[in-house]
């Protein structure tokens, strides 16, 4: 199994080139083909090296295995702030990681995190039509919530969403 570890700024590129390898593996039936293709390693890096050189109050976790980083995870407070609500921003694999358990991995800890963090609930969004994604989630006992379908400017595009919570208490 990986080992799960904060991420730091020298993770920037590992983290965008997954980012940018995930959505283009994992959203190429659900989102525009020419959005996918446009997206950028070289912009991402400097969007991830930002956010880990000053997190603020979101975290970020890598799953690594021999110094190699097979995904990440992005957690922290929702948007407005709620004392007892954490939020998982993002949790993405490489595509060759997904199903073996990297992704399980990340999301246990995460939830530590949460729940170290004050969190008696998780809170995540979740393309409406990403199914295994959704799956994954349920799994690991998350629950959609009901009437949470809303449109969210994602990739500059407009995607339909739903959301999932997690009681931790």
């Amino acid at each position: 199994m990986p080992t799960i570890r904060t991420a730091t700024p020298a993770d920037a590129q590992a983290i965008a080139t997954i980012f940018v390898r995930s959505l283009q593996h994992t959203y190429r039936d659900l989102l525009p083909a020419d959005k996918l293709a446009a997206l950028s390693i070289e912009e991402r890096i400097t969007w991830f090296g930002q956010r880990l050189t000053d997190p603020g109050e979101a975290h970020y976790l890598v799953a690594a295995q021999n110094d190699v980083v097979l995904g990440f995870a992005g957690w922290g407070p929702i948007d407005p702030p709620v004392d007892a609500v954490r939020k998982l921003y993002s949790i993405y694999l490489a595509p060759e990681s997904v199903g073996k358990g990297t992704g399980s991995s990340l999301l246990s800890e995460v939830e530590r995190g949460m729940i170290a963090d004050g969190a008696a609930t998780g809170t995540l969004n979740v393309l409406a039509d990403n199914q295994p994604a959704r799956r994954f989630y349920e799994r690991h006992g998350w629950v959609l919530v009901l009437s949470s379908d809303q449109d969210e400017h994602f990739l500059g595009i407009t995607a339909h969403i739903v959301r999932y919570t997690k009681s931790f208490s």
